[in-house]
């Protein structure tokens, strides 16, 4: 007897145990509740943790962002937003210009037809720079000089773009007038702005080079 009564006490909580896993879930309000709230919470986190990231990657990398031709003005914007102006590393000797020859207009406005090609030799893609042109006389002393910005001698017909590629080469012609009629040559110089609001000038730095090592 006692042996059947044991089997019997085993049998109802076995029945018991198989219709509480067959119940559904207990409605507890409070547990319910708790766990929308703690994802929400956590994705939230995820994402303020993301951005963190981004933004400490873009300040890492901010001159070599600077100078992307594709992210190069968005990100010098908002940094100048903020009281922080960037200015990218440009490489002014690899500017190339080559002069072509000039002619004089002649007339009653003095004039005189320039022309030359403009090549980037860097590695990677670099502005479209301002080209400072000296008027010179047949002694070589300076009669004029003018900076000339893109706009100026862009080639008529060809698209106008602020970047020249690695080895992008552009050929050109700008026409100035000559102040005096005694040019007999020009040069020409690469430059960019710099950090000062300034230009800053290939040959500036080669003037420095020959002062430096000029004897006092």
């Amino acid at each position: 007897p006692g042996g059947a009564l044991l089997q019997e006490h085993v049998a109802v909580d076995a029945d018991a145990l198989a219709d509480a896993l067959a119940a559904p879930d207990l409605d507890i309000p409070g547990l319910r509740a708790s766990a929308p709230v703690q994802q929400r919470f956590w994705l939230g986190g995820c994402i303020a943790l993301a951005a963190l990231l981004l933004v400490q990657m873009i300040d890492h990398w901010r001159d070599a962002l600077a100078a992307s031709p594709t992210w190069g003005h968005w990100v010098t914007g908002v940094y100048a937003a903020i009281g922080v102006p960037l200015q990218p590393h440009w490489d002014l000797s690899a500017y190339e210009v080559r002069q072509q020859g000039a002619e004089s207009e002649g007339g009653p406005h003095s004039a005189i037809r320039v022309r030359f090609s403009l090549a980037n030799h860097a590695m990677r893609a670099q502005p479209v720079p301002l080209l400072r042109l000296t008027l010179l006389d047949r002694y070589g002393r300076r009669v004029a000089e003018r900076d000339l910005t893109p706009a100026d001698y862009w080639p008529r017909g060809r698209a106008t773009q602020s970047f020249l590629s690695a080895d992008e080469r552009v050929d050109s012609e700008v026409e100035v007038r000559d102040p005096s009629a005694d040019s007999a040559s020009f040069e020409l110089d690469v430059c960019l702005p710099d950090a000062h609001n300034g230009i800053h000038c290939a040959g500036d730095a080669a003037a420095a080079g020959d002062a430096g090592g000029a004897p006092p």
